[in-house]
């Protein structure tokens, strides 16, 4: 029969990792301590009750408020598509809000015309809820949009003040570059390195907006601190994980403190390059190695369980009829 300490040894092991994972998962959606994450229920402008994700640093080091940046995920996707940008950019000193909303994450492809006004005003009413519960700059924004939340975001700047900072990354080939004509400036587009077809949108965007003739990739035109700037660049990974590129997560991070607390504040804040999301990476594998652990233990009980024991027989004593 197999060792009774065999299976509890893995089944220690398993669990061992998977609480170890969680501890892990836990403390990085937190900035690794720096940050305080709250669920806020909102009402909307439908009457309904939304969930209001708020990240935002428990001690900020710049001597003004922190401005707000929303963040909006595009259709099929969640508040914790975007957990990289979130926390990266809160651990430096801005309030991040992102609302789950439904819509969103049910909808795919391209938005109708109810589903964009829609989410549009929802992000602007948590906007606005932020604004009025917490000790925000109620002036300076961001905005930050992936794939078809860039949509939204388009739709959302066509009712709100002007952003001082704007991210757009991601699928860029349902958009048109008439799309993009609320966007004053501070304009970052961001394409992960094997989509060509987001890469030559992206370039016709930035000059329909612009009105530069060529624009090269990796270049800052005009200036963050004027309103005036464009840039447009690639990540390190393809498309299908750019959420989680360390390259346009550093870029998103630069461009947000630059466009939204002044470039002079790079070289005061958190480095952009510290980045803590890649725990994140490490849990999941922790959570991975639990599950082969503990379905192991699983294995080993039900087959110790099942097993037919076998019977000891005893001979019987042979006798000399001679």
């Amino acid at each position: 029969m197999l060792d009774k300490r065999v299976f509890y040894a893995m089944l220690l092991i398993g669990i061992t990792l998977l609480s170890s994972s969680f501890i892990l998962s836990y403390s990085v959606q937190r900035g690794l301590g720096d940050l305080e994450v709250v669920r806020k229920s909102v009402l909307n402008h439908d009457g309904t009750n939304v969930s209001v994700v708020v990240y935002r640093p428990y001690y900020p080091t710049i001597e003004t408020l922190t401005p707000v940046v929303v963040s909006i995920y595009g259709t099929g996707e969640s508040v914790d598509t975007l957990f990289a940008f979130n926390i990266e950019l809160a651990r430096r000193n801005m309030t991040v809000i992102s609302v789950e909303s439904r819509k969103l994450e049910i909808a795919m492809g391209l938005l109708d015309e109810s589903t964009l006004n829609d989410s549009a005003t929802t992000y602007l009413r948590a906007l606005d809820f932020v604004r009025s519960t917490y000790e925000v700059n109620q002036e300076t924004f961001g905005i930050l949009a992936h794939d078809e939340g860039i949509q939204v975001a388009l739709r959302m700047m066509q009712y709100s003040d002007t952003p001082r900072a704007v991210v757009a990354f991601g699928d860029l080939g349902r958009l048109t570059d008439e799309s993009f004509s609320v966007v004053e400036g501070n304009l970052l587009i961001a394409v992960g390195k094997d989509d060509s077809q987001s890469l030559t949108k992206g370039t016709g965007i930035m000059e329909a907006v612009s009105g530069m003739t060529e624009i090269e990739v990796g270049i800052t035109y005009g200036s963050l601190d004027n309103l005036t700037a464009f840039r447009l660049t690639t990540g390190r990974s393809t498309s299908m994980s750019d959420t989680l590129d360390s390259a346009i997560v550093h870029e998103t991070s630069t461009w947000m403190v630059s466009g939204l607390q002044g470039t002079a504040q790079l070289a005061r804040t958190l480095q952009v390059d510290a980045q803590v999301f890649w725990y994140q990476i490490y849990a999941d594998y922790l959570r991975a190695y639990s599950f082969v652990f503990i379905g192991v233990a699983g294995v080993l009980l039900v087959y110790t369980t099942l097993r037919p024991r076998s019977k000891k027989t005893t001979s019987s004593p042979q006798t000399d009829e001679n």
